[in-house]
C-alpha cells in the first residue's frame, strides 16, 4: 500500500508539471511578438525556464511516477487526461480503504496479543511472588546444599589425594604376590621392576620425615624394609640354587641371573653367599674338566698319554690350565659385569675357582722334574712356565691391581714350579759339567781336535741357547746377564779342563794348537747367538795368546831350518838395527858379537831360504794341519810370514849397514820382494 501511495503521489507532481509546462509554452507562443526584453523580468517566464531546464534523466523520483503511471494510463485522449485527477484521486480513496481493511485485521491480532501479553506478565507475577516465598522457605535447604557440594569437593580432593598417595607409597596385591613368590617360582623382569618401586617408595618415605607426617613415613619405610628383606631373602635363595647349578664345563649366564647378583650386591653379606656358591661350583667345574683333559678327553688324546714328552706333557697342561682360566674369567666378566663392587674381587674370585688346578698340575711337573730329563730339557721347561706364568698374570690382571701375585695361587704355584725347574736345571747343569770336565782325555800330538767332552759342552750350549725361542721377554729378567752366566758356568771350566790336559803335551805348539781348536770351537758356536758379545771377546783374547805362540814356533822353526837365525840373533845384539824384535829363538845362541860375517855362510842361507819362498807350504809345521779353522790357519800363516819377513829385513838392513858390497850377490831379494813372494 505505501508503494502504491508513493506511486500516485509522484504521478500527481508529474501531471502538474506538465499542465504547467504546456501553460507555459503556450503564454510564450502568445508573446512572442511582444516585447521581448520582458520576458527576463516575468516570474512566470523564470518558472517555465526552470522547468525547461530540468534534467529528467536525474530525476529517479519523477522517472519513478511516470512509470505508476504508465501502469493504468493506457490511453492518452483528452478525456482521460481531464479525468486524470480524478481517476488518481479515486485510486488513492481505493487504496486508503484496502489499507485500512487491512490494518483493521492487524489491529484484531494485536489486541489478542496483548491479552496474551497481559496474561502472562499475570502469571510470572504470580509465579514471582511464588517463587519468592518458596525461596524464603527454602534458603535453608539451599545453604545445607551448598556446604555439601563444598564437603564433596573437599571429599573428592581428599580421594584423589589418598588415591595417588597410595598409588605412590603403596603396593598391589599383585606386586605383593610377585615379591612373595613361592622359592621355587623363577625370577623374572616383574619381580626386579616391583623391587626397584619398593627402593623407590622406601626412598621417597624418607622425605615424609621432613614434613608434618612423619607417623606416615615410619610405617611406610617399615613396611617397605619388609618387603625389601622379603624380596632379597626370595632372591638370594634363586641365586644360590641357579649358582649351584652352574657346575658343568660351559654353563649357560642368562640375563636373570646376572642382574639377581648385582641387585644382590646392595646385600654384601647375602653377595658373598652367592658368589661363594659360584665360585664352589665352577671350581669343581675346572678340577673335573682339567681331571677329564688328563685321563680322558674324548675329542683328543688324553695328556697323560704324552706323558713319556715331558715338554708337551707340561705343554699340553699348562695350555689347558690357559684355556680354563681365560674361558672363567669371561664367565665372571659376564656375570659380574654389572657390580661395581666386584671389579677389584674379580682377581679374587677367579684365583678361588682356579685354586683346584694347582695340586694336580704341580704334583706332575714335580714327577717331571724328579725323573732328571736333562739340563736342556729342564731350561725348556722352565722357560716354557716362564711363559706361562706370564700370561696368566696378564689374564688374572695381578700385574695391574697387585704387587705381587700371592693372592692368586695358581699363579703363585706355576711360579714355584718355575722356580723349582731352574733349581733343578742349574743343579742338573752343575751335575752335567763337572762330569765332562772329568772326562776331558788328555790329548795326542797326533789328535790336536776338540776333546769329545768339550764337543758335548758345546752341544750342550748350542742346547740351551736354541730354547730362547719360546721365552717372551720381561722386563724383570735380564737376559744378556743370564746368557753371559749360563756360557760362563760351563765354557770356563771345561776350558780349564782342557788347559790342564794340554800340560801333557811336550811340544808348545801342540799345546798352541789343540787350545786354539777348543777356544774356536766354543767361540764359533757362541757368534751364532745374540747377547754373546762379552763371551766372545774374552775367547778371542785367550785364542790370540795360543795364536801368537804358535806363530812364533812356525818363525822360528823357518827361521832355524834355513839358517837365518843365526844371522838375524847377530844382527840384533849388535845394536845396528832399530827394528822391534818380532820373533825370539827357541834355541840358545851364544852372545858373541863377530866383526863380520862370511859370504859363502850367507849363501848357503840364501839359498835355503829360497828354497822356503819358492815352496812355502813344505815349510809349514805339523801342527797347522791340525788347525779346525781354516781362517785361524790362514792367519796362522800369514803373521808367520809377516814374522819370517821381518826377521830377513832385519838381516838385510844388517849387512847393508856394515858395507858388504857383494849384498846383491849374496841377498838378491830386497825384503819388499821377500815379503811379497811369502805373504
Amino acid at each position: 500500500r505505501r508503494v502504491h501511495g508513493g506511486q500516485i503521489l509522484k504521478f500527481l507532481k508529474l501531471n502538474l508539471k506538465l499542465s504547467l509546462n504546456y501553460r507555459t509554452m503556450s503564454a510564450m507562443s502568445r508573446a512572442s511578438g511582444s516585447k521581448k526584453t520582458e520576458s527576463g523580468t516575468n516570474p512566470l517566464t523564470r518558472k517555465v525556464k526552470k522547468i525547461l531546464e530540468t534534467q529528467l534523466d536525474d530525476d529517479k523520483a519523477l522517472l519513478e511516477a511516470l512509470s505508476a503511471l504508465g501502469t493504468f494510463f493506457t490511453d492518452n485522449t483528452l478525456n482521460d487526461r481531464r479525468n486524470l485527477r480524478s481517476d488518481i484521486e479515486q485510486r488513492s480513496l481505493t487504496i486508503n480503504r484496502n489499507f485500512l481493511t487491512a490494518f483493521s485485521n492487524v489491529k484484531k491480532e494485536v489486541d489478542v496479543l496483548n491479552e496474551h501479553i497481559n496474561f502472562i506478565a499475570t502469571r510470572c507475577e504470580t509465579m514471582k511472588h511464588r517463587l519468592q516465598s518458596t525461596r524464603r522457605d527454602t534458603v535453608e535447604l539451599i545453604e545445607k546444599t551448598s556446604g555439601l557440594e563444598r564437603e564433596r569437593g573437599i571429599v573428592d580432593m581428599k580421594y584423589r589425594v589418598i588415591t595417588e598417595f597410595m598409588e605412590r607409597f603403596q603396593l598391589t596385591s599383585s606386586e605383593i604376590d610377585v615379591l612373595r613368590g613361592d622359592w621355587d617360582t623363577p625370577i623374572n623382569e616383574r619381580f626386579f621392576s616391583v623391587l626397584d618401586r619398593v627402593h623407590i617408595i622406601h626412598e621417597d618415605s624418607k622425605n615424609l620425615l621432613h614434613s608434618n607426617q612423619q607417623r606416615a613415613g615410619l610405617e611406610l619405610m617399615s613396611s617397605m624394609a619388609t618387603y625389601q628383606e622379603q624380596a632379597y631373602e626370595r632372591l638370594y635363595r634363586w641365586a644360590g640354587d641357579q649358582c649351584r647349578l652352574m657346575n658343568k664345563e660351559s654353563p649357560e649366564l642368562n640375563r636373570t641371573l646376572c642382574k639377581s647378583i648385582s641387585v644382590l650386591s646392595n646385600r654384601p653379606v647375602m653377595f658373598q653367599f652367592v658368589v661363594n656358591e659360584f665360585a664352589t661350583a665352577r671350581r669343581n667345574a675346572v678340577v673335573r674338566s682339567f681331571i677329564d683333559a688328563l685321563t680322558r678327553d674324548s675329542t683328543t688324546v688324553p695328556i697323560e698319554m704324552h706323558s713319556h714328552d715331558p715338554m708337551r706333557y707340561i705343554g699340553d697342561m699348562a695350555a689347558s690350565i690357559h684355556q680354563l682360566v681365560a674361558s672363567e674369567r669371561d664367565n665372571v666378566d659376564q656375570l659380574f659385569k654389572d657390580c661395581s663392587r666386584m671389579n677389584d674381587n674379580k682377581i679374587i674370585l677367579i684365583a678361588d675357582i682356579t685354586e683346584g688346578l694347582c695340586r694336580p698340575f704341580k704334583m706332575r711337573v714335580e714327577q717331571i722334574l724328579l725323573g732328571d730329563p736333562g739340563p736342556v730339557l729342564l731350561y725348556k721347561i722352565s722357560n716354557l712356565l716362564h711363559f706361562y706364568e706370564t700370561t696368566l698374570k696378564t689374564i688374572t690382571a695381578c700385574g695391574k691391581t697387585y704387587a705381587s701375585c700371592h693372592d692368586n695361587r695358581l699363579v703363585t704355584c706355576i711360579q714355584e714350579t718355575r722356580e723349582l725347574s731352574r733349581t733343578a736345571f742349574r743343579s742338573n747343569l752343575a751335575i752335567s759339567v763337572g762330569k765332562l770336565t772329568e772326562s776331558v782325555d788328555p790329548p795326542t800330538s797326533g789328535n790336536l781336535g776338540k776333546p769329545t767332552a768339550l764337543i758335548d759342552a758345546i752341544n750342550l750350549i748350542r742346547g740351551i741357547l736354541d730354547s730362547r725361542d719360546i721365552t717372551i721377554p720381561n722386563a724383570d729378567i735380564d737376559r744378556h746377564t743370564e746368557y753371559e752366566q749360563l756360557t760362563a758356568s760351563i765354557i770356563t771350566p771345561l776350558l780349564r779342563s782342557c788347559s790342564e790336559a794340554a800340560t801333557s803335551l811336550t811340544d808348545p805348539s801342540d799345546m798352541a794348537t789343540y787350545m786354539i781348536n777348543c777356544i774356536h770351537g766354543c767361540r764359533a758356536t757362541l757368534s751364532l747367538y745374540e747377547f754373546m758379545d762379552n763371551p766372545i771377546e774374552w775367547l778371542t783374547s785367550s785364542m790370540e795368546a795360543h795364536i801368537d805362540t804358535l806363530v812364533n814356533e812356525q818363525a822360528s822353526y823357518v827361521l832355524q831350518i834355513t839358517g837365518m837365525a843365526h844371522l838375524y840373533t847377530v844382527a840384533m845384539e849388535t845394536g845396528n838395527t832399530t827394528e822391534n824384535k818380532l820373533v825370539n829363538s827357541t834355541e840358545t845362541v851364544e852372545a858373541q858379537i863377530l866383526d863380520s860375517i862370511d859370504n859363502r855362510k850367507v849363501a848357503t842361507v840364501w839359498d835355503k831360504f829360497v828354497n822356503v819362498l819358492s815352496t812355502p807350504d813344505r815349510f809349514y809345521l805339523r801342527q797347522l794341519s791340525l788347525i779346525g779353522s781354516v781362517m785361524v790357519r790362514d792367519a796362522v800363516t800369514s803373521r808367520a810370514s809377516n814374522a819370517v819377513s821381518d826377521s830377513y829385513n832385519t838381516v838385510y838392513q844388517y849387512l847393508s849397514s856394515h858395507g858388504n858390497n857383494d849384498l846383491s850377490d849374496l841377498l838378491p831379494y830386497t825384503p819388499e820382494r821377500v815379503r811379497q813372494l811369502l805373504v
